[in-house]
């Protein structure tokens, strides 16, 4: 029985929610240039926020971390108090696109933040080993 874990590959952590974020930060930057009569305040942010939401996701799918998800998670909660904060509430569409794109990616982003703090044994994927009684 080998008790040593130090050279144990380290457990795949699933980047699924930062693809989805990925996904909605390119949905959200596309949509400021579809957007045909949006105001300057709904059309910047969605620009800026959508490429940053990207940028981040890639950087988390690359290289998992928490800090990084800690910026989606902000960067959520902006786009959802961003319509009152910009003034431009009074377009709904823009309004419902930043609030339900930031409550998305605040979601995905809290869910990898929580996969990535569970201990290492719980992410590990189910696999035979030398301590396995189906051992072949």
């Amino acid at each position: 029985m080998n008790v040593n874990m130090t050279h144990a590959p380290d457990p795949q952590v699933s980047s699924w929610p930062d693809r989805v974020n990925l996904l909605l930060g390119g949905l959200l930057w596309l949509s400021s240039w579809l957007a045909l009569d949006g105001g300057a305040a709904s059309t910047w942010n969605a620009m800026i926020l959508g490429a940053a939401i990207v940028i981040v996701a890639i950087a988390a799918i690359a290289k998992p971390a928490v800090g990084l998800e800690w910026i989606n998670v902000g960067f959520g909660v902006w786009l959802a108090i961003a319509p009152w904060a910009l003034d431009f509430s009074a377009d709904t569409g823009a309004v419902w696109g930043s609030v339900l794109v930031g409550l998305f990616v605040t979601c995905f982003a809290a869910m990898q933040i929580v996969l990535l703090k569970r201990p290492a044994v719980t992410r590990r994927s189910l696999r035979r080993d030398e301590t396995s009684p189906l051992k072949s």
